[in-house]
């Protein structure tokens, strides 16, 4: 895979680690830090074919300037390009679990994956800027009316800035974050889209304070 450092600029391919080896972040070979940014259009294939499979089901409009299958291709892209950085040992795991399809809410890597405390929900944002770049979380489908807090997980969200195939880590939150920094509806609806609790990116915790919580839990 295709990595650049955010510490040190280090840009490169890495190897993943042997699935034996255990949990951890993927690091950077040159300072040891954890990397942020990745490309993964050495996937490309396999994530057209599951886009491709996903176009089959239901899917619901949730951008005014994206088509379903670019929301779902950018969606699976992002997930891998977090397999990559979060649980790279355990990538074919993720794999097998995603092309078996399935309900995953809040539960996109589980913990045994991971080694956190919380299962990883994974979501995307194309923009980033003083106003712009949120994470969106949405009433799960089949549901009615307005937007709950009940909807949001007991889980880890963690925010990838990208489209295509190039993903960057910006930051993460819980659900007592979410709640307590986020807000309703902090961009506009259009279309068929719901209503929806966000939070701005630079509210995010940084991923310095996610390593330590891993470091706290392997512990």
């Amino acid at each position: 895979m295709k990595v650049r450092c955010q510490n040190c600029s280090h840009e490169g391919d890495v190897s993943l680690p042997d699935p034996t080896m255990g949990i951890g972040l993927l690091s950077c070979p040159e300072c040891s830090q954890p990397i942020a940014s990745v490309d993964v259009s050495e996937q490309e294939t396999w994530i057209k074919r599951q886009v491709g499979w996903r176009q089959s089901l239901n899917t619901r409009k949730q951008s005014a300037c994206q088509s379903d299958y670019e929301i779902s291709h950018d969606g699976l892209a992002a997930e891998l390009a977090a397999a990559v950085l979060l649980c790279p040992a355990n990538i074919e795991a993720w794999r097998r679990a995603t092309e078996t399809g399935g309900g995953n809410r809040g539960r996109d890597f589980l913990s045994e994956w991971t080694g956190l405390d919380k299962p990883v929900e994974v979501k995307q944002t194309t923009y980033r800027s003083e106003t712009t770049g949120y994470l969106l979380v949405r009433p799960p489908r089949m549901t009615p009316g307005r937007m709950l807090e009940s909807y949001i997980d007991d889980c880890i969200y963690m925010l990838l800035w990208g489209k295509g195939y190039s993903y960057t880590w910006i930051g993460w939150t819980d659900r007592v974050g979410l709640l307590r920094y986020g807000q309703l509806n902090p961009v506009p609806m259009n279309g068929r889209q719901r209503e929806c609790w966000g939070i701005h990116w630079k509210r995010l915790y940084p991923i310095e304070s996610l390593v330590a919580r891993f470091a706290t839990h392997a512990a």
